[in-house]
């Protein structure tokens, strides 16, 4: 199924879709736009759809897993309330919405695919917890700020950009011993032609597991 709730038009309100009382999403293609919402209460433990995209508002009473269709999408809006945001599936989702709010979501868990944080202000991720699960990647041209007491945590592929490209984070990194580092190289220009992981404040930095190191765009690095 595809559901759609459109937003509304002359100030009207949006569409709202719903899901209570454990409720199934399936493999549903999920779209919200404008001031249209997705609302997840809190009677349900863990609520799976197949994808989410658009630009609308997400209200998260409860965890929310999406990718069981395996499609790549991206989501624009603003993702809030107290649950956690599980991405599966092999699809790539992008996140390029500011996901800051007075009641910023749970945090993100990176299970299966590539989670893109693709934002141009604000938190691509709120301010909770992120963890990449083994197997799992995180990339994008964005940033991530994490709260006082949250922290990325690597188990899979960090890999910045979406070729070469740089991810800001905003808080401590954790990065384990099955956890991989990818960068690309295709020159010497910083972010738009090599990979950049920005760490942007003093917080913990622990470096563990693998740097891989690939280049692009036929170049080739010359001895000093």
């Amino acid at each position: 199924a595809t559901l759609i709730a459109n937003g509304g038009v002359n100030g009207g309100d949006g569409g709202t879709i719903q899901f209570h009382f454990e409720a199934f999403g399936g493999t549903a293609r999920v779209k919200v736009f404008g001031n249209g919402k997705l609302t997840i209460g809190t009677d349900d433990p863990e609520l799976a759809i197949g994808s989410l995209e658009g630009d609308g508002n997400v209200f998260l009473g409860n965890n929310l897993n999406v990718g069981s269709n395996n499609l790549s999408t991206t989501f624009s809006g603003v993702i809030q309330y107290s649950g956690s945001l599980i991405k599966t599936g092999t699809g790539t989702l992008t996140l390029s919405g500011n996901n800051i709010t007075v009641t910023t979501y749970g945090g993100t868990d990176i299970r299966e695919g590539r989670l893109l944080v693709n934002n141009t202000s604000g938190s691509g991720t709120g301010t909770g917890p992120v963890i990449v699960g083994n197997g799992a990647a995180l990339g994008g041209n964005g940033t991530i700020q994490l709260g006082a007491s949250a922290s990325l945590t690597n188990n899979g592929t960090i890999a910045p950009g979406s070729s070469a490209g740089q991810l800001n984070v905003d808080g401590a990194i954790q990065l384990n011993y099955s956890s991989n580092l990818s960068f690309e190289i295709g020159g010497t220009t910083p972010a738009t032609q090599y990979d950049v992981l920005n760490k942007t404040d003093a917080s913990a930095l622990t470096l563990n597991g693998k740097l891989t190191v690939t280049l692009i765009n036929g170049f080739t690095p010359q001895p000093i």
